[in-house]
């Protein structure tokens, strides 16, 4: 299966880390290319850090 384990945390600047089993394919699949985030986002190794403060809906796997 492919799937991601990821865990989110907030900072007090409000950008929101994903960390975990993650990959940038993943990633794009959450968060499509054509997604202004992207514009933002800085990819270091397993770890991005995106500015969410666009983002009014998320969803979670059950």
């Amino acid at each position: 299966m492919n799937q991601a384990q990821l865990i989110a945390s907030q900072n007090t600047v409000g950008e929101f880390t994903l960390t975990g089993a993650l990959n940038f394919s993943t990633v794009e699949t959450l968060l499509p290319q054509s997604s202004s985030l992207w514009a933002n986002a800085n990819k270091v190794d397993n770890s991005i850090v995106l500015d969410l403060g666009q983002i009014t809906h998320a969803n979670s796997a059950g």
